[in-house]
């Protein structure tokens, strides 16, 4: 993910004078504080808070079984800057992940372990005679290794239609908060990995499975063993909590049990439903290649380790082993005194004395692994979660934050949060809406809030009985894709204004690229190169800013007032890079007048004409520009006119399946469906074609 560089390379010094011994006169010592990517190899691993927080084992692990080390130091890497560290099956970069999707055979045992039924099959590969053991591709299985929250996910094809694609999808999710622990003389986690002739692969194999024994003969195999907590009996500490489920509702899995009970038949889908619900042990078989068996190992080193830690201490048990004398529940938890959890960060502020580092704080970091789909395996990590994305914002520079007097945000129809966080409304008043152009510090929520995710989910999008007046044509897309086609446009924006009469006549010439007048414009820039910004790690366009450069001039000598254009950019190079070309421009074209703006900063603005500089140019890396939230500022500031600048062309491609595959995620679904109609409305324009015949 594309971080902002909120500091650059400017290091502040100062003079510090510090008293000599006995008669020496006074030495003069420099102090310096420079932001840097990578943390002086003398302060790495020397954390103030490295024996609290970054313990080898926890205190309960007695026979020092599950390293903590896989999860702070995993590979010798503290600081990977991400959550989860990348277990490949081989050395070469190339090698594909662990943790990915695999069809998987399933062997759930009843409550009582007297019976077992068998549901799946354990490879990609099979024979035309495997298919009399019913659906072979039914169950696929996935390990998620989230630090704070591990979970383990079946995939069940409930439903196919004629064309043998799934319609139909259940999700079993099993969290830590499920599985059997000790933590007296004999610390245990119901979690068991083997591959190939471990025992634990041998052990309970289900007998009657031809595909598994010639993977077992083949040495070709990888078992995955669950022993969970009853339904009825749960424990006392820790994490607690039966798996959850997504696609289907427990009323529907009651009906489904009743059913069963009653001896009607039940599809292959069903009956594994049943059977899962109420199951105290479950083994998953999938086949992993003999020579990549070994890789898999640290793998499961890591899993268990995550599961035990988060089974017997709670999820967030990083945060409770930062502060074990507050409940995470407590409202005098200290969040202010928390660091993030340090394989997180990828920034710090670096102070010096003398040319020495002497200490190191963080000032950027990732997030924690996220849940995706919103189902959570308990409420009282959930709440933990909202408060810690609300006391990280609450704890940058107020000099940057503004008191919120209601809960609407603006005329866009933004409202402070669910219900859900009602309790945290005293907070909220610190919460960051925006930062003057002139400050160095410049860090959002995305870049230093390891609950970044639940923190934005928590503010949410509610439709105004009337926006504010938005062009129709530029109204269209959130009205149906955000506002559910709620929003009422006032009446008035169907008169032409006078500023729309000026630039249609400004824009004359485009109507020889086949340009239909509509005020929403996207500006196909694919062959132009986005760059990093200097030594930092945010990115710039210079043919995006080129081309804002000339237009803004143009528009502004044409009679366009220069308060009637705000230009808008998820990275801070670009807005840097565009603020500078405005500011070397002569005073009198009034260019220096144009707002340069972060998504945050434009949340409380508009203007008549928007600008919106996208910059990434690499499909295969898109970052964040993807993000729901930011779209809805981004496409809702420019009431009259609004230009989109961006890979359209090499983004067009990849929805036709000519590149991988990034926007085929359910996540990037929003800015998938604001390319695909902009093509097909007609309102791309490539920039060579812009500069044809407006130059």
């Amino acid at each position: 993910m594309e971080r902002p560089n909120p500091f650059g390379q400017v290091a502040r010094s100062y003079r510090k004078y510090v008293l000599g011994l006995g008669d020496e006169p006074a030495q003069e010592v420099t102090e310096t504080f420079e932001v840097v990517d990578e943390l002086p190899d003398e302060l790495k691993g020397a954390e103030k808070e490295r024996e609290l927080c970054y313990p080898d084992y926890l205190d309960h692990d007695h026979k020092k079984q599950f390293p903590l080390a896989a999860v702070h130091n995993h590979g010798g890497r503290m600081y990977r800057g991400h959550d989860v560290p990348r277990f490949r099956l081989g050395v070469d970069k190339n090698s594909k992940e662990i943790a990915t999707w695999r069809f998987a055979l399933i062997c759930i045992r009843d409550v009582d372990e007297a019976q077992q039924s068998v549901f799946g099959h354990p490879s990609h590969r099979y024979r035309p005679e495997d298919s009399s053991d019913g659906d072979l591709r039914l169950v696929q299985f996935m390990v998620h290794g989230g630090s704070q929250r591990p979970s383990i996910h079946l995939r069940i094809n409930r439903e196919r239609g004629e064309d043998g694609k799934p319609t139909s999808v259940v999700f079993w999710k099993c969290y830590a908060h499920s599985c059997v622990r000790n933590t007296d003389s004999e610390p245990a986690i119901g979690l068991e990995f083997g591959v190939n002739d471990d025992a634990t692969v041998r052990e309970g194999m289900p007998q009657g499975s031809r595909q598994l024994r010639e993977l077992a003969g083949e040495n070709s195999i990888w078992a995955t063993h669950l022993l969970l907590n009853d339904i009825d009996k749960q424990p006392t500490t820790g994490a607690t909590g039966r798996p959850v489920w997504r696609g289907i509702t427990p009323a529907e899995i009651d009906q489904l049990a009743t059913r069963a009970a009653a001896g009607e038949d039940l599809t292959e889908a069903d009956r594994a439903i049943v059977a899962l619900h109420r199951t105290s042990a479950v083994s998953i078989y999938t086949w992993v290649a003999a020579e990549q068996a070994e890789y898999c190992r640290p793998f499961f080193q890591y899993i268990r380790t995550v599961f035990f830690a988060t089974a017997t201490m709670g999820p967030w048990w990083y945060y409770r082993l930062a502060s074990p004398e507050e409940d995470l529940d407590s409202a005098n938890y200290p969040f202010e005194q928390i660091p993030p959890p340090r394989w997180l960060v990828t920034r710090w502020s670096v102070k010096r004395i003398g040319g020495k580092a002497v200490d190191a704080s963080p000032v950027a970091w990732n997030k924690l692994s996220t849940i995706p789909d919103g189902i959570f395996p308990d409420l009282d990590g959930l709440a933990f979660e909202m408060r810690l994305g609300v006391a990280r914002e609450a704890d940058k520079d107020v000099s940057k934050s503004a008191e919120l007097r209601a809960l609407c945000r603006d005329q866009a129809g933004r409202f402070a949060s669910l219900d859900a966080v009602d309790t945290f409304k005293d907070k909220i008043n610190l919460l960051m809406t925006g930062g003057r152009r002139s400050s160095v510090l410049e860090i959002s929520s995305m870049s230093a809030n390891e609950a970044s995710d639940i923190f934005r989910d928590a503010i949410v999008v509610r439709p105004v009985e009337v926006q504010r007046p938005l062009h129709p044509r530029i109204a269209d897309f959130p009205n149906r894709e955000i506002y559910d086609g709620q929003l009422k446009i006032a009446e008035a924006n169907d008169v032409e204004s006078a500023l729309r009469e000026l630039v249609e006549h400004l824009l004359e010439p485009l109507r020889n690229t086949g340009w239909n007048r509509s005020p929403r414009i996207g500006i196909d820039t694919s062959e132009t190169k986005s760059e990093l910004f200097g030594d930092t790690t945010s990115s710039v366009n210079d043919g995006e800013a080129a081309w804002i450069l000339d237009t803004v001039v143009g528009f502004v000598l044409g009679g366009v007032n220069p308060v009637d254009i705000v230009i808008i950019s998820p990275y801070y190079g670009q807005r840097r890079l565009v603020w500078k070309l405005l500011q070397d421009q002569d005073k009198s074209t009034g260019a220096k007048e144009v707002r340069v703006l972060s998504i945050s900063e434009a949340e409380s603005q508009h203007a008549k004409i928007a600008i919106v500089s996208l910059v990434a140019n690499d499909p295969d890396k898109i970052g964040y520009i993807c993000h729901p939230h930011d779209l809805c500022v981004e496409i809702t500031r420019g009431s009259d006119y609004l230009f989109i600048l961006g890979s359209f062309g090499k983004w067009a491609k990849v929805l036709q399946g000519l590149a991988v595959k990034p926007l085929h995620y359910r996540a990037n679904a929003l800015f998938r469906h604001l390319i695909l109609g902009l093509f097909a409305k007609k309102e791309v324009i490539t920039l060579q074609d812009w500069n044809d015949v407006m130059k």
